[in-house]
Protein backbone atom coordinates (compact mmCIF):
# COMPACT_ATOMS: atom_id res chain seq x y z
CA UNK A 1 0.00 0.00 0.00
CA UNK A 2 1.42 3.48 -0.75
CA UNK A 3 0.16 6.39 1.33
CA UNK A 4 0.96 10.21 0.71
CA UNK A 5 2.51 11.54 3.58
CA UNK A 6 1.31 15.33 4.26
CA UNK A 7 2.81 16.69 7.14
CA UNK A 8 6.72 16.48 5.20
CA UNK A 9 7.01 19.93 3.61
CA UNK A 10 5.09 21.50 1.01
CA UNK A 11 8.44 21.66 -1.47
CA UNK A 12 8.55 17.82 -1.27
CA UNK A 13 6.37 15.21 -2.61
CA UNK A 14 6.26 12.33 0.24
CA UNK A 15 5.21 8.82 0.52
CA UNK A 16 5.19 5.54 2.52
CA UNK A 17 5.57 2.15 1.35
CA UNK A 18 4.37 -0.92 3.45
CA UNK A 19 2.76 -4.32 2.65
CA UNK A 20 2.39 -4.79 -0.83
CA UNK A 21 2.52 -2.47 -3.43
CA UNK A 22 -0.48 -2.65 -6.35
CA UNK A 23 -0.72 -0.69 -9.73
CA UNK A 24 -3.45 1.03 -8.69
CA UNK A 25 -1.55 2.59 -5.74
CA UNK A 26 0.16 4.58 -8.22
CA UNK A 27 -3.06 5.53 -10.48
CA UNK A 28 -5.07 6.57 -7.22
CA UNK A 29 -2.67 7.76 -4.83
CA UNK A 30 1.05 8.76 -6.24
CA UNK A 31 0.09 10.23 -9.46
CA UNK A 32 -2.70 12.47 -8.49
CA UNK A 33 -0.25 14.12 -5.49
CA UNK A 34 2.35 14.53 -7.88
CA UNK A 35 0.00 16.27 -10.67
CA UNK A 36 -0.98 18.40 -7.33
CA UNK A 37 2.56 19.40 -6.63
CA UNK A 38 3.33 19.74 -10.00
CA UNK A 39 0.66 23.05 -10.20
CA UNK A 40 3.03 24.78 -7.63
CA UNK A 41 5.94 23.67 -8.51
CA UNK A 42 8.78 23.17 -11.14
CA UNK A 43 10.52 20.89 -9.96
CA UNK A 44 10.08 17.67 -8.36
CA UNK A 45 11.71 16.79 -5.19
CA UNK A 46 10.02 13.02 -3.79
CA UNK A 47 10.70 11.08 -0.97
CA UNK A 48 9.85 7.43 -0.14
CA UNK A 49 9.61 5.72 2.89
CA UNK A 50 9.87 2.26 2.80
CA UNK A 51 8.57 0.02 6.27
CA UNK A 52 10.82 -2.73 6.87
CA UNK A 53 7.46 -5.43 6.43
CA UNK A 54 7.33 -4.43 2.50
CA UNK A 55 6.57 -7.45 0.48
CA UNK A 56 6.96 -8.56 -3.24
CA UNK A 57 8.89 -5.14 -4.06
CA UNK A 58 11.60 -4.23 -6.24
CA UNK A 59 13.36 -0.74 -5.93
CA UNK A 60 14.18 -0.54 -9.31
CA UNK A 61 10.61 -1.44 -10.30
CA UNK A 62 9.14 1.39 -8.27
CA UNK A 63 11.44 4.15 -9.24
CA UNK A 64 10.93 3.45 -13.35
CA UNK A 65 7.33 2.70 -13.02
CA UNK A 66 6.89 6.21 -11.32
CA UNK A 67 8.82 7.80 -13.62
CA UNK A 68 7.46 6.06 -16.48
CA UNK A 69 3.77 7.16 -14.62
CA UNK A 70 5.55 11.37 -14.04
CA UNK A 71 7.86 11.84 -17.09
CA UNK A 72 6.29 13.65 -19.88
CA UNK A 73 5.10 16.65 -17.12
CA UNK A 74 7.59 16.41 -14.34
CA UNK A 75 11.31 17.79 -14.17
CA UNK A 76 12.94 15.81 -11.44
CA UNK A 77 15.30 17.07 -9.07
CA UNK A 78 16.22 15.20 -6.06
CA UNK A 79 14.34 12.02 -4.59
CA UNK A 80 15.14 10.78 -1.08
CA UNK A 81 14.59 6.78 -0.37
CA UNK A 82 14.51 6.23 3.24
CA UNK A 83 14.84 2.56 4.10
CA UNK A 84 17.17 0.31 6.21
CA UNK A 85 16.43 -2.61 3.77
CA UNK A 86 20.07 -4.51 3.43
CA UNK A 87 19.43 -4.64 -0.65
CA UNK A 88 19.37 -0.66 -1.06
CA UNK A 89 22.61 0.17 0.35
CA UNK A 90 24.38 0.24 -2.55
CA UNK A 91 21.58 1.36 -4.45
CA UNK A 92 22.29 4.53 -6.36
CA UNK A 93 21.43 6.50 -9.75
CA UNK A 94 23.43 3.94 -11.44
CA UNK A 95 21.12 1.57 -10.93
CA UNK A 96 18.39 3.26 -12.47
CA UNK A 97 20.55 5.35 -14.87
CA UNK A 98 17.58 6.43 -17.44
CA UNK A 99 15.84 8.55 -14.49
CA UNK A 100 17.11 12.05 -14.68
CA UNK A 101 17.93 13.88 -11.25
CA UNK A 102 19.95 12.86 -8.10
CA UNK A 103 18.72 10.35 -6.11
CA UNK A 104 20.07 9.13 -2.29
CA UNK A 105 19.15 6.32 0.16
CA UNK A 106 19.20 7.25 3.93
CA UNK A 107 18.35 5.09 6.94
CA UNK A 108 15.19 5.64 8.69
CA UNK A 109 17.44 7.26 11.66
CA UNK A 110 18.50 10.23 9.31
CA UNK A 111 15.12 11.15 7.62
CA UNK A 112 15.64 14.81 9.04
CA UNK A 113 18.81 14.53 6.84
CA UNK A 114 17.28 13.51 4.08
CA UNK A 115 14.42 16.03 4.17
CA UNK A 116 17.16 19.08 4.71
CA UNK A 117 19.06 17.56 1.62
CA UNK A 118 15.55 17.51 -0.85
CA UNK A 119 15.17 21.48 0.75
CA UNK A 120 18.91 22.31 -0.85
CA UNK A 121 19.03 24.73 -3.60
CA UNK A 122 15.41 24.22 -4.32
CA UNK A 123 13.81 25.58 -7.27
CA UNK A 124 10.32 26.09 -6.57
Amino acid sequence: MITEIKEISNNIVAFKACGTIHGNDFETTLVPAIQQYKRSHKELNYMLVLEHDLSSFSITWWIKSLWLAVRDWSTWKRCAIISNLEGLKNFNNETCNDIPGELRIYPHEQMDDAIRWLHTNNGS
